[in-house]
């Protein structure tokens, strides 16, 4: 169930960030660095919102929660703007057009975004997961009221 809605969070955010990457690269005529960081960094935000409370159920422990994502989308992130500079350096001398640069630069963000995904979630997954099975061993649970017995008269 968390990896369908971590999924579905995510290609929402991956959208977002294609739209903001395309229009920066492309409109705005930046490279490809400055594109991918402002993309990512904007799908990032609205995501780990969404993750937190639908895909893990996340309440409390806002402060560790966002250490923890930040530690993993960053470095995620990291791959991923170098992924695109990579391929804007490559192909972007072969390639007369902004708008087709654009899409090579667009792809390579899609595509190397696909295996972070898995890690990130791996890693998302696990830290969450096991910060909720503590934080449920370590409630104190009231027992269960005993209903009255009953007697025949």
């Amino acid at each position: 169930m968390a990896f369908a809605r971590f999924a579905t969070a995510s290609l929402g955010a991956t959208a977002f960030s294609q739209l903001v990457l395309a229009t920066l690269y492309w409109i705005g005529g930046t490279n490809a660095v400055t594109a991918s960081t402002v993309a990512f960094l904007a799908g990032a935000v609205p995501h780990f919102l969404v993750i937190r409370r639908w895909a893990w159920d996340r309440h409390g422990h806002l402060r560790w929660d966002a250490v923890v994502y930040t530690v993993v989308t960053l470095t995620a992130g990291a791959l991923v703007i170098l992924a695109t500079t990579i391929a804007e350096r490559q192909f972007a001398p072969m390639i007369d057009g902004r708008g087709l640069r654009t899409i090579v630069v667009v792809a390579a963000y899609v595509a190397s975004a696909v295996p972070v995904f898995v890690l990130k979630f791996l890693v998302l997954d696990k830290v969450f997961r096991q910060a909720n099975d503590a934080a449920s061993s370590t409630r104190v649970r009231a027992p269960k009221p005993e209903a009255p017995g009953t007697t025949s008269s």
